[in-house]
């Protein structure tokens, strides 16, 4: 006999919390005591910010590194450094944190977007292809959830590619590990990320004279001989210790997300109507997780995301329905409000235009779209094969679900 749904005032599957975020102890006690007791909080005169740079950039198999107070400056320093100027046009996903596109708009560039892979929820190559045009300077492949873009056929174009790999902490795309494959990687450790220190960012490259450029931006034209205006994007002192004292912990936080997150795709694959991205087939040979997303058929369950989604989370499964609105449908874009950076009015395309070639955004973010945020990867694998048994449970009793009222 089936179980009663919790919905429907049965016991959840999963009563108790999911592991906490973050996680620390006195590890990053004497990280952060460390840098207040030495007097100098500023990179300019402490060794933290600098050793953080090496650390992670060796972590992530890159050359270099310069440490920003956010992800967002780390994004406008990569195409500051990459000479993006007004007009110039970067194809972006529109499945994706507004500062991915924010980040355009600021350097006075039209953002593009270009409709996500069903698979992969990235951009898709084949609408990258269709979108390039004489003003196209740059794609920002956006590394969603920690699945690597393609970065094969998107670096193949010929236009310098950004990785946005806020998700994707240790994210191996064909055996190089994602932020030194294009020319430039933008990560962030904001507050959820799965490296954070509350708010920072990070430039990794492998070329040299980017790297130089990106560090003059970030630190008032240093080394440019007056070439270079930029401004102050430096990390503090206690950001990177508390950063470095993190990095310790994220080999075995990394590993442990990737295997749970392989069997999470071998169970709910048993599941009707519910379909995990196919990782393997993407080139994703280690998965960084921020989030663990799959698709769910409306058609098939004949009950809408947020009854499914409700249900789920009455059974103790966090599941959220990713982003429901696409970026183009903002009201900062769809009217063009961009304050004073009015040059990047010029050739934005209009919601309903972007809505029209962006078929698969539309689906994924108003009916198909699931993630479950990465601490609940944390957890043993018996906790997580919960998850897929909570979609079996709700399977089983649809039918009482149809009259439902989400």
């Amino acid at each position: 006999m089936a179980r009663t749904l919790a919905l429907l005032g049965g016991s959840p599957l999963h009563p108790q919390p999911w592991p906490d975020w973050p996680v620390w102890d006195a590890r990053e006690e004497e990280a952060v005591l460390r840098a207040l007791r030495s007097g100098h909080w500023g990179r300019l005169t402490g060794p933290e910010a600098a050793a953080f740079e090496n650390e992670f950039a060796t972590f992530q198999e890159c050359r270099y590194g310069v440490a920003t107070p956010c992800g967002t400056t780390a994004l406008k320093l990569a195409l500051l450094a990459l000479g993006i100027q007004a007009g110039d046009e970067v194809i972006v996903p529109p499945y994706t944190f507004v500062a991915t596109v924010g980040a355009v708009i600021q350097c006075n560039a039209v953002p593009v977007f270009v409709d996500i892979h069903p698979d992969s929820y990235c951009l898709d190559p084949a609408r990258v292809a269709q979108a390039i045009t004489p003003k196209t300077r740059a794609i920002i492949a956006v590394h969603l959830g920690g699945m690597p873009a393609d970065l094969d056929t998107l670096c193949g174009f010929g236009l310098p590619v950004i990785e946005d790999a806020s998700h994707a902490h240790g994210s191996v795309y064909k055996g190089r590990k994602v932020g030194g494959i294009g020319a430039m990687g933008c990560f962030s450790f904001q507050a959820s990320k799965n490296l954070n220190c509350g708010e920072g960012g990070i430039v990794l490259t492998n070329d040299e004279t980017l790297y130089q450029k990106v560090r003059a931006e970030s630190e008032w034209g240093v080394g440019s001989n007056g070439q270079i205006l930029g401004s102050n994007f430096r990390m503090t002192e206690l950001q990177a210790a508390l950063l470095r004292a993190q990095l310790t912990r994220l080999p075995e936080q990394a590993g442990r997300r990737d295997a749970n997150g392989k069997i999470l795709d071998t169970l709910l694959a048993q599941v009707p109507g519910i379909r995990p991205l196919p990782r393997a087939a993407l080139g994703c040979d280690v998965h960084g997780y921020h989030l663990y997303s799959f698709r769910y058929d409306e058609a098939v369950w004949e009950l809408p995301r947020a009854t499914f989604i409700r249900a789920m989370r009455a059974e103790g499964i966090p599941v959220d329905p990713g982003y429901t609105s696409p970026l183009y449908d903002w009201p900062v874009f769809a009217h063009k409000h961009f304050g004073p950076w009015d040059a990047s009015r010029v050739g934005f395309a209009a919601p309903e235009v972007h809505r029209a070639n962006c078929p698969v955004m539309e689906r994924v973010s108003r009916h198909e779209g699931c993630w479950i945020k990465q601490s609940a990867l944390l957890a043993e694998g018996d906790e997580v094969a919960l998850i897929a048994e909570a979609t079996h449970k709700i399977w089983n009793n649809r039918d009482l679900l149809a009259d439902f009222q989400s």
